[in-house]
């Protein structure tokens, strides 16, 4: 009995291999049961996807554009009033007839050259009755100076009463005024005598000459002969009978004046380099500077009057000519700037289409209200209504409406180069 006990088979390799088995059948079913979940939320995740895939692609294709303010310089080209740097008009002082004259127009003149004489006959014998008078008071003064001094002899000895001292002192007083006048009056009628030469004012060209050998000639320079060679800035030789005598121009250095609009006033600044463009020179340019500006506004115009000094030592440019001026130059306070088919006009007045990201290349359309200050055909500057860099729609456009979803069709473009033009 007690053999076959012990000769039974051990249990525990038995229940430890059902136990494995058990083990294994448990993970089974658990990865399946994991499975059993993933799989359908995966394949869930998948349509969500594709079917947002497929409504984007459904959505309307909008070109679109960021609002930018530009960068580059910007150019300004404006017409301008050509006139020489200096220019004078030059009468006579005094009265007479043209003894002759040297300088005729286009003629160089150099500063405090001689381009006329005049005849003064009245003058020149106003000036001897001068010099007479004067010696005249100067011989009074000295016989005043002996009586003065005869009688300070004779008070000291009281042989005359201190009254007639002081009637002498007075009378010596006198004299000596008297002769202080007659220079005075001799040196006005000498310096006046002096304009019977008319001169040159400064350097330059004459434009126009305005008299003739032999002219009558008023004190205010009129002639008495009509204008043969030239004429006033007002009026031809033709039709104006009295003028200045000459008139010149120092054309060395040309002033150009333009009248930039109030927009671009606070980026002119003098020495600023400018051109000057000449089409009757065959689109010649000068190279010019910014001089001055006026520093105020012009109520009437909204402009800035500006002038600009143009070397001119080989004389091309010539006074009066028509010519426009091209200055480059970095705008301050620089609005934004959009492309002319972003704007959208409808019953509420200017508008433009604002697309706001909400990923994968959709946007939703916001519709804003803009004032647009300038318009420069392709492109326009907008003061107010939009943030910088907002992409705004610029093809289709008039068919969106607010809060509507699109698709972005295009990257946004580069609208900080912007040239400006004013005929």
């Amino acid at each position: 009995m007690s053999s076959q006990v012990d000769s039974a088979p051990p249990a525990a390799p038995m229940a430890a291999r059902r136990v494995l088995i058990i083990g294994i059948v448990v993970v089974i079913i658990l990865a399946a049961l994991l499975a059993a979940g993933i799989v359908p939320r995966r394949a869930q995740q998948q349509q969500l996807q594709a079917n947002v895939t497929a409504a984007a692609a459904t959505l309307p294709s909008v070109a679109a554009t960021a609002a930018q303010r530009p960068t580059a310089p910007i150019t300004l080209v404006l017409p301008g009033t050509m006139e020489a740097l200096h220019e004078a008009a030059i009468y006579a002082r005094v009265p007479g007839y043209v003894r002759r004259w040297y300088t005729d127009i286009g003629a160089i003149v150099r500063a405090g050259e001689v381009m006329a004489v005049i005849d003064a006959p009245e003058l020149e014998q106003s000036v001897l009755q001068a010099r007479a008078q004067l010696a005249q008071m100067q011989s009074a003064l000295v016989l005043a100076r002996s009586n003065f001094a005869r009688w300070r002899l004779l008070a000291a000895d009281s042989a005359v009463t201190l009254q007639e001292l002081q009637q002498m002192e007075q009378a010596y007083d006198a004299a000596a005024a008297n002769v202080h006048a007659a220079e005075a009056n001799l040196a006005g009628l000498v310096s006046t005598e002096r304009y019977t030469r008319v001169t040159a004012p400064f350097a330059g060209v004459v434009v126009a000459r305005n008299v003739e050998n032999g002219a009558l000639i008023s004190a205010t320079g009129a002639s008495s002969t009509p204008l043969t060679a030239g004429g006033s800035q007002l009026a031809s030789a033709t039709t104006v009978a009295a003028a200045s005598l000459f008139r010149i121009a120092q054309s060395d250095t040309m002033r150009v004046y333009i009248s930039v609009p109030q927009a671009y006033a606070a980026s002119i600044r003098p020495g600023q380099a400018a051109d000057l463009l000449v089409q009757d020179l065959g689109g010649r340019s000068f190279r010019g500077v910014v001089a001055r500006t006026a520093s105020a506004i012009d109520a009437a115009t909204r402009t800035l009057l500006t002038e600009v000094d143009v070397a001119n030592s080989g004389r091309a440019l010539l006074p009066g000519m028509n010519a426009r001026i091209r200055i480059s130059m970095q705008r301050v306070n620089s609005p934004l700037v959009i492309p002319s088919t972003a704007l959208v006009v409808r019953t509420g007045g200017p508008q433009v289409i604002e697309l706001v990201p909400s990923g994968k290349g959709v946007a939703t359309v916001h519709l804003r209200s803009v004032e647009v200050a300038r318009d420069y055909g392709a492109t326009l500057e907008i003061v107010s209504g939009l943030a910088d860099s907002a992409l705004v729609a610029t093809i289709g456009s008039q068919m969106l409406s607010n809060g509507q979803r699109v698709r972005i069709g295009a990257a946004p473009g580069d609208t900080t180069k912007v040239a400006v033009t004013h005929p």
